[in-house]
């Protein structure tokens, strides 16, 4: 009797052997369905906020992974505040509060991302303030797990 691994990959017992290619194809597409790409969704925006000209905040997830891109433009967020700026989809929302950086084009100045479970995005911007605030990079991200 074949049994799973505590992913629900297909675990093979002894008296499977017989039945190698089926196990493999089994295990294979197990691990295609745990590693699926979403592709790139947007990040709905809080009312009053902008998004990037030309690139909105985004997210994708590949298996429990999510990445994020692009960003916002300063409509609406001050200089030293935190401000609530968007929404993570459902199913792609952190299991605990997360920060992650933001960068703008001033290159010296950082902002920071909290994203909470209930898929809050709120940017604490810097005294200064910034030009945009954008996630630094696609391989900023969190586990949905």
């Amino acid at each position: 009797m074949a049994s799973t691994t505590s992913r629900g990959w297909p675990l093979p017992d002894g008296s499977s052997v017989p039945d190698v290619p089926y196990w493999v194809g089994a295990l294979g597409q197990a691990i295609d369905d745990d590693l699926a790409d979403s592709g790139w969704v947007n990040i709905s925006i809080a009312s009053g906020k902008a998004g990037q000209a030309g690139a909105p905040p985004q997210v994708r997830k590949i298996g429990d992974q999510v990445f994020a891109r692009w960003g916002w433009d300063p409509t609406g967020i001050a200089a030293n505040t935190e401000t609530v700026v968007g929404t993570v989809p459902a199913g792609y929302r952190p299991a605990r509060t997360t920060y992650v950086n933001l960068v703008g084009s001033t290159g010296n100045q950082y902002a920071m991302a909290v994203i909470t479970p209930a898929g809050v995005v709120s940017v604490r911007a810097p005294s200064a303030g910034l030009d945009y605030y954008l996630f630094a990079g696609e391989l900023n991200g969190w586990f949905v797990n």
